[in-house]
């Protein structure tokens, strides 16, 4: 079942979409923006590490946002967060993807739950934690095939990890 919602109050919002999961599970939680700023990433990682077990993280940037903060103060922010795992897109365009995704996997590393969100909301204090910014849309599912093939997805993408990013 899919819902969707209008996010005024967004980091709230978005995490109260996300949690229609069974807690007492560890995640992988993958994120992916377009635009990506360290405050707004912070806000929203603090909540959600706190919210949720979660055993890794991947976020996925457009390698021109990652380019514009810079390797040195991606890679400070990125080992505060144990688990963490910052990947840079490279693409002819705009990589313009807005995704959240708690992912539960099985013995065989088969997607068996979670809970995905996709929506207008990029990872920045505007797009997900001011609420005096942008005003969401943010459609939420649970389907296993939806957010399986949302993983999938991310594979396809030619990415490099944060420490390549200067081979762009």
């Amino acid at each position: 079942m899919s819902s969707f919602n209008i996010a005024m109050k967004k980091d709230s919002k978005l995490i109260e979409l996300l949690e229609k999961i069974d807690k007492r599970r560890s995640y992988y939680l993958y994120i992916a923006s377009c635009y990506f700023t360290i405050e707004g990433a912070t806000k929203l990682l603090d909540r959600l590490y706190d919210t949720f077990k979660l055993d890794e993280v991947e976020i996925y940037i457009d390698k021109k946002s990652a380019l514009k903060i810079g390797q040195k103060a991606l890679q400070v922010w990125q080992d505060d967060y144990e688990g963490l795992t910052l990947y840079t897109v490279s693409h002819a365009g705009l990589f313009h993807s807005k995704a959240f995704a708690l992912v539960r996997y099985d013995d065989n590393e088969e997607v068996v739950g979670g809970s995905l969100v996709v929506g207008s909301a990029n990872l920045t204090g505007n797009g997900i934690s001011s609420k005096f910014g942008n005003i969401e849309c943010l459609l939420s599912t649970q389907e296993v095939t939806e957010i399986s093939d949302f993983v999938e997805s991310l594979e396809e993408l030619d990415w490099k990890e944060l420490c390549k990013l200067e081979t762009f």
